[in-house]
């Protein structure tokens, strides 16, 4: 389509000069038709074109809703927005709240529901970055959290159990085999782990939450893993201002220890 555009005024001169007006020569209607000819395929070309960009826009479009999709292709980069290994465990995951209840939000997949909350957790970015991410409004994002957070901790928690000693030794790492004193009797790792809150309305509530080494209200838990990195201890949520020390000896961890076990802090 390699047609070199004649000004305007060429075309009306051509049409309606005296000669035209009187009778085109056969060259003139030659020409007409070629120039026609000319632009009604530049015209079909165009809509082709526009047709091929429309159904671009629509594939990306559903590309940028669907991140799961996307992401389950490579394993490394779903292991490193949600901290599971496969998409297998993914799916096992995602079998284990459906159970519970859990559904999908709105026109989002049950996948990307999911995937919101994961990401959510793993990473800790904003609400208004995972709905830029999903294609979604923030708004979205926080419902999705507050309405469907309670099915993951539901499974979780059924998750986290207090093996036995025999099961702990038979998974001991070299690293505590090979060390000599009671640390290859180290049966459970604890630390504190503590989150920002807001601030409570109640003065009582507020002097409980807040913490002085974060010079904030926050909420403390403790949590316990295995030598071998397996939690099998989680608290119950306690205020800032309780030490370490004081949830340690007033939780009942010290009634699932057994005599000679050490525990690493």
């Amino acid at each position: 389509l390699a047609f070199k555009w004649q000004p305007a005024e060429h075309f009306f001169l051509l049409l309606f000069s005296e000669k035209s007006t009187q009778a085109c020569s056969d060259g003139h209607v030659a020409n007409l038709r070629t120039i026609i000819n000319m632009l009604m395929e530049e015209n079909e070309a165009l809509k082709r074109k526009v047709t091929e960009l429309e159904e671009e826009n629509k594939a990306l479009k559903k590309n940028q809703g669907d991140l799961f999709g996307t992401i389950a292709q490579d394993e490394d980069r779903l292991k490193y927005h949600t901290g599971l290994p496969s998409v297998a465990a993914f799916m096992l995951v995602l079998r284990l709240v459906l159970m519970c209840g859990f559904s999908a939000f709105r026109s989002m997949s049950a996948e990307n529901t999911l995937l919101v909350l994961l990401m959510k957790l793993k990473l800790g970015v904003t609400n208004k970055d995972l709905g830029y991410r999903f294609g979604v409004p923030a708004a979205y994002v926080s419902t999705i959290i507050s309405t469907r957070l309670t099915y993951l901790a539901r499974i979780g928690h059924e998750l986290i159990t207090w093996p036995s000693r025999e099961a702990v030794y038979a998974n001991l790492p070299t690293c505590f085999r090979v060390c000599k004193g009671d640390i290859r009797k180290t049966r459970v790792i604890v630390d504190c782990f503590e989150v920002m809150s807001e601030r409570p309305k109640s003065l009582v509530a507020r002097a409980q939450m807040w913490s002085n080494y974060k010079s904030h209200s926050t909420l403390k838990v403790l949590i316990g893993i295995s030598p071998a990195g397996a939690v099998t201890y989680v608290s119950q949520v306690w205020g800032g201002r309780a030490t370490d020390k004081a949830i340690t000896l007033d939780g009942d961890l010290m009634d699932l220890v057994e005599p000679f076990d050490v525990i690493l802090a």
